[in-house]
């Protein structure tokens, strides 16, 4: 049997009650309709996760199973996704305040609590949070071999890619690099599983999953699988300008709480 599992997932949420919970609905469809097993919930450190996670708990359908987690931040700016089986992973402050820990002390921190789980995300992204771009492949490498666990695709730029070949190689090569991470980045680490995730802000980017063999656990399925098969959700891109709007604005955001 297979599992359809979304690693990367951001819930968005609005701050009115009323449209949150609409969006919260909205959200569960999504997820029954894409026939999703499980998904991570890895809201931005800045953007209240546990909320977040809680927020989609409150509203949930047996079919799709939700996990705790975050998108943590770095004090150099890196992205790193931590998640667990405990919702207790919420307790932990030194990960949902951004530019506390630094990648190796991140990385340190999730070695030594066994109820953390973490991988590599988007190594190769184009934007200002790439592991590779700030610290370097060999770094990353490092810390790979000491996670055991790499994001090799990530559906964020999958349905605009080909209407952006026009900006430089180097950056359109990144978005490549983000889709599907290069083999030869992760080739010679002992990886005790896989990422693939949809990487969604908006309802209408659910759907992009990685399918990865079930075993009787859900989640020992997701931490541990040799691989899996990315199908990717296509959508209408009339709603690029919604997505370039949030980007812009996380950016904003935290980059204020760098500066404040």
């Amino acid at each position: 049997m297979k599992l359809n599992v979304d690693y990367h997932f951001h819930p968005n949420l609005p701050k009115n009650n009323r449209r949150k919970s609409e969006k919260v609905g909205k959200i569960w469809n999504a997820f029954e309709t894409f026939n999703l097993d499980a998904v991570l919930v890895t809201e931005h450190a800045y953007k209240d996760p546990a909320e977040a996670y809680f927020s989609l708990k409150d509203q949930s359908l047996k079919n799709t199973k939700i996990f705790p987690g975050l998108e943590c931040l770095t004090s150099e700016g890196i992205d790193m996704i931590v998640f667990s089986k405990k919702e207790s992973i919420y307790d932990y402050s030194e990960l949902l305040t951004p530019y506390n820990f630094s990648i190796d002390e991140l990385v340190k921190f999730i070695a030594g609590n066994k109820d953390l789980n973490g991988f590599i995300t988007h190594p190769y992204t184009p934007g200002t949070t790439s592991i590779v771009k700030i610290k370097g492949e060999e770094i990353a490498r490092k810390h790979l071999r000491s996670l055991g666990a790499v994001e090799v695709h990530n559906s964020a730029f999958d349905n605009v890619l080909p209407y952006l070949l026009h900006l430089p190689l180097s950056r359109v090569r990144r978005m490549k690099k983000t889709s599907v991470c290069p083999e030869e980045f992760y080739k010679d680490a002992n990886i005790n599983f896989y990422a693939g995730g949809s990487d969604a802000h908006h309802v209408h980017e659910i759907g992009s999953h990685f399918r990865i063999d079930r075993k009787k656990d859900i989640f020992h399925s997701i931490i541990n699988n040799s691989g899996g098969e990315m199908l990717v959700q296509k959508y209408s891109l009339a709603k690029i300008p919604y997505m370039t709007s949030t980007v812009f604005m996380e950016w904003l955001k935290k980059t204020n709480i760098k500066w404040r």
